[in-house]
């Protein structure tokens, strides 16, 4: 395993395990959305609007996140 953190694969390793995550989480959603369905809940709309808000602001914050670490291990290999 420390062959592929090591060298250009690195960014390979992280974006499939981010694309697995993403995708188990897809899949949880969406049993979890059918479970819920089959119930008959209630559904609260201000709640959706609130959390599609939150959901909205946290990938901006890992977009910038990303975008940041990325500057900054560019700027790091330039000065070597």
């Amino acid at each position: 395993m420390e062959f592929l953190l090591a060298g250009n694969y690195a960014h390979y390793v992280l974006m499939l395990s981010t694309l697995i995550l993403l995708m188990g989480a897809a899949f949880l959603g969406k049993r979890i959305g059918k479970r819920r369905q089959a119930q008959d809940l209630p559904v609260d709309d201000e709640l959706k609007i609130v959390l599609g808000a939150i959901l909205s602001l946290f990938g901006l914050l890992v977009g910038f996140t990303f975008s940041f670490a990325i500057n900054g291990y560019q700027a790091r290999i330039q000065a070597e």
